[in-house]
């Protein structure tokens, strides 16, 4: 096999060399504070959706300043964890005080992704 027939045989010298590289994980931190209901809760979700259409690979909710919430407030937050979660998109809650995590049992919700080392009291 001569020089020109090995050149041309398989990938090329620097489709050898080419290596996929990973791309970086794109993390946002969300924090909420005050009351989380009806009025507040359009916000968020459009906040939520923002976020997702940024291409972000984490949303990391952080309720440590969360001090109330509400139906509504509860079910914005499960269904933006639930449609972040068919785009690909991680959700975490943190810092969630006893009475939040509470709301969110009563209402069915405890498979939520917690971040169980963050939980403020409960």
């Amino acid at each position: 096999m001569n020089q020109r027939e090995w050149a041309h045989s398989g990938r090329s010298h620097a489709a050898r060399r080419a290596r996929p590289r990973p791309q970086p994980t794109r993390i946002h931190r969300l924090v909420l504070s005050g009351a989380l209901g009806h009025d507040s809760a359009v916000a968020l979700e459009a906040a939520i959706d923002e976020l997702c259409a940024t291409g972000l690979n984490r949303l990391v909710l952080d309720l440590t300043g969360l001090e109330a919430i509400d139906r509504t407030g509860i079910g914005v937050i499960a269904m933006r964890c639930r449609l972040c979660g068919r785009r690909g998109i991680s959700v975490e809650l943190v810092g969630a005080r006893a009475n939040i995590v509470a709301a969110f049992r009563g209402a069915g919700l405890s498979e939520l992704p917690f971040g169980e080392r963050a939980l403020v009291g409960a």
